[in-house]
């Protein structure tokens, strides 16, 4: 079952972090989002969140999706950890939820020391630290990657590490 809607003031938060963010994606990370919105059309949901970044950056192929595939975290577990949500796709561009938006901004802070351009590694770091700070602010709602993690007998802060190896 869905979580709750974003608090409005998270909400504006993260698309003033999001429209700064979308300029400085690489173009695999473009890639990245637009397979993310080709997921969402292909699950039939109205909305590109949390769950539709990791199927896009698993799609991609690259080290952000190997070094998931290092810790057990393959498509068909993290699809496991999904749920239907109601709601059809529409014709157009699919909008973020307020939780994609605040991963697209916590990227851009993950990819400050990389040359400010955002990575698919960066996308992976910026759902791990949206995981943790939307349960620090004491928001509930689907973890789904620390779900699969759990699932792949491993942990954010596993996959986290792998990510920022060189």
């Amino acid at each position: 079952m869905p979580g709750p809607a974003a608090p409005p003031e998270y909400a504006r938060e993260a698309a003033a972090l999001a429209r700064r963010a979308v300029e400085n994606l690489t173009p695999a990370s473009k890639r990245c989002m637009e397979a993310a919105q080709a997921q969402s059309r292909q699950l039939g949901d109205n909305h590109v969140g949390t769950e539709h970044i990791v199927l896009g950056v698993l799609a991609a192929d690259g080290k952000a999706a190997a070094a998931l595939a290092g810790a057990g975290v393959t498509e068909d577990l993290f699809r496991a950890q999904l749920f239907d949500e109601p709601g059809p796709s529409p014709n157009g561009p699919i909008p973020l939820t307020p939780r994609a938006c605040m991963i697209l901004g916590l990227a851009q802070s993950a990819a400050a020391g990389d040359g400010g351009k955002i990575s698919p590694g960066h996308l992976m770091l910026g759902v791990i630290a949206e995981s943790r700070d939307w349960r620090l602010r004491g928001f509930d709602g689907p973890h789904h990657l620390e779900e699969a993690a759990t699932a792949a007998g491993t942990n954010l802060a596993e996959i986290e590490s792998a990510l920022l190896r060189p």
